[in-house]
């Protein structure tokens, strides 16, 4: 039998199946806030009958709620709702109070840190972006956190007196009109908050972390942060998956 993963997160909701032959396709969709049981529903109506869901949500009690309606409702199964613990998957926590790291970013280091690769920094490029460094050990030495590339923009035009423009996006390095000098200040900065990210573990490590990206912007900071990347678009799914099959195990 089918474990469903749910991963709820500020803009998006993404499921995916694990089963005995692995995890399968991940899906989307934008969920807008909106929790009616009715809409997952509507999203899961020809899924077959998993045996059990993980969910893990940014997005509040209510969200997690929903999803474990459906679960009882249709399905008859219970819901785990995962939250960050001490240490799980092979990762410390690096938090003195283990549970005030969010769901997301423990998800994403125990799915980096699953094979064992060395020293990672992952980097999530979404609404907001965080960065959090693993030591081979799987070790969490902690990590930043700071606006996305467009929570930034909204930031500037929102705090000052720059005449309101439409958001645009650019991988130039200077701006060429306000709008995209905007938007190449949010990428640099985001940019630059990694390269400080990667130079500091190496400092601290004596070995350069690989650096892994997600979330929404990913590709575009990929492209200008002029180191190699590894782009996993879905960690929290597959860090749900490490755990499910730690359950299994």
């Amino acid at each position: 039998m089918a474990a469903l993963l749910v991963d709820i997160g500020n803009t998006r909701l993404k499921w995916a199946l694990l089963d005995a032959d692995g995890l399968g396709p991940t899906h989307a969709a934008v969920h807008g806030h909106e929790w009616a049981a009715g809409r997952l529903v509507e999203l899961w109506g020809g899924m077959a009958a998993p045996s059990r869901v993980l969910v893990a949500s940014v997005a509040g009690a209510t969200a997690a709620e929903a999803v474990a309606q459906v679960a009882r409702e249709r399905w008859g199964c219970e819901t785990a709702v995962v939250l960050a613990a001490a240490r799980a998957g092979g990762v410390t926590n690096g938090y003195a109070r283990p549970e005030q790291l969010g769901v997301d970013r423990w998800l994403a280091l125990i799915a980096a840190h699953a094979d064992h690769a060395g020293a990672t920094c992952v980097a999530d490029c979404g609404t907001a972006v965080t960065v959090d460094v693993v030591d081979a050990a799987g070790r969490h030495l902690g990590g930043m956190i700071l606006p996305g590339i467009r929570s930034m923009g909204e930031c500037v035009l929102a705090r000052t007196r720059i005449p309101h423009c439409e958001a645009t996006d650019t991988e130039r390095a200077f701006g060429r009109h306000t709008a995209e000098a905007i938007a190449a200040g949010g990428l640099n900065a985001v940019v630059g908050a990694i390269a400080r990210a990667l130079d500091a573990a190496r400092d601290l490590l004596g070995v350069e972390p690989r650096l892994v990206l997600a979330g929404g912007d990913a590709a575009r900071v990929a492209a200008a942060v002029g180191r190699r990347t590894e782009l996993r678009p879905d960690l929290v799914i597959e860090g749900l998956a490490v755990l499910a099959r730690d359950i299994d195990a």
